[in-house]
């Protein structure tokens, strides 16, 4: 039997009161299972944070007992067709050429109309997940879920500026393609503003979910920091303005006057990388 949301959430809070994990453990598996469709252009093997992003969100669905197919363009001509991987995700790559850098597929909004009905209907999808509104085939796979009355989420990465070329067109594409988005998801709250404004959608519907580290994984081993006796602050990110190394570049020579025994680790490349 399926349990209404509201109504696991009042449960859980009583159940919680009177620490009964028995009946806690109940309404979690009384959860309806959906079949979901995460899509993007940015997935393995290609490198990033989207592309970790979207298959660690694939795996904790999974293990939560959802069915998870990832939808996405082809890789460099090598990847054609359905790929499973090592945590039971299923990924459609589809036939569409890319046009920039190997990342991002062309526009064939038409053609791929058939393919997308089939795979909706053989997966028996729920709810399509798109992930960075940078993403081609994740705008011509919500157009296609919207018109078969499908539920529809954009978890936008990042924020864009509003006054260059390129970034007016893309702002004009995504209040097309979002306006009837079912939800949104920012990973910060200046990245919900940005959203919100670029793509005209309404604040009320975009939920603020930050990036996460997971703790058991990633834990300091104090005996191994280098040099010694020094706080060590640590960034990889692409060296570029909207990743903020702008601002972390201003801050070093005023936390160094501060703290000189504070010791800074950059990794990354980009545009910004002169400055450091």
């Amino acid at each position: 039997m399926n349990v209404p949301i509201k109504d696991l959430s009042t449960q859980a809070e009583t159940y919680l009161n009177i620490g009964d994990s028995k009946q806690i453990q109940k309404l979690l598996e009384s959860r309806k299972k959906y079949s979901i469709c995460l899509t993007t252009d940015f997935v393995a093997p290609k490198w990033g944070g989207v592309e970790t992003h979207g298959y660690q969100l694939a795996s904790c669905l999974i293990e939560r007992g959802h069915k998870v197919i990832m939808i996405s363009s082809m890789y460099r001509h090598v990847r054609e067709g359905i790929r499973v991987m090592g945590n039971g995700l299923k990924v459609y790559h589809l036939p569409l050429l890319p046009y920039y850098n190997n990342d991002v597929a062309l526009i064939a909004i038409f053609n791929i109309i058939p393919i997308l009905r089939q795979i909706f209907i053989r997966e028996h999808v729920d709810l399509c997940h798109s992930h960075l509104t940078t993403s081609i085939t994740g705008a011509m796979v919500l157009v296609v879920a919207k018109s078969m009355g499908l539920k529809t989420c954009m978890t936008e990465h990042s924020h864009f500026t509003y006054n260059e070329l390129d970034f007016i067109s893309l702002n004009k594409i995504i209040k097309w393609y979002l306006k009837d988005i079912d939800a949104g998801i920012a990973v910060s709250h200046a990245c919900k503003d940005n959203f919100s404004l670029r793509a005209k959608i309404s604040p009320a519907i975009i939920y603020t979910i930050p990036n996460a580290v997971d703790t058991e994984k990633f834990q300091p081993k104090p005996s191994l920091r280098f040099p010694l006796k020094t706080i060590n602050i640590v960034c990889v990110s692409r060296l570029a303005q909207k990743k903020g190394i702008d601002m972390l570049i201003d801050i070093i020579p005023d936390v160094l006057a501060k703290h000189p025994n504070a010791y800074f680790i950059i990794g990354g490349d980009g545009p910004k990388f002169a400055l450091l």
